[in-house]
């Protein structure tokens, strides 16, 4: 596998399963990404919404409610 750099690019991770979730944001961060997480529709959109830069958006598409 072809090493990645995240060159501190900021990451929201929008996932539901808390493993998973944590699995995912662990990799990236060791990958040189800032992560932060959502664990659902409406806390991605307060994140993205408050001003606080994000430059990806890493979902997942089977989101539960919310």
């Amino acid at each position: 596998m072809d090493k990645v750099d995240g060159h501190g690019l900021r990451v929201l991770l929008v996932e539901d399963e808390f493993l998973i979730c944590m699995m995912m944001a662990d990799a990236l961060t060791a990958r040189g990404f800032e992560v932060r997480t959502a664990a659902n529709a409406r806390d991605a959109l307060a994140h993205l919404t408050c001003g606080e830069p994000c430059d990806v958006l890493l979902t997942d598409l089977n989101l539960g409610p919310g």
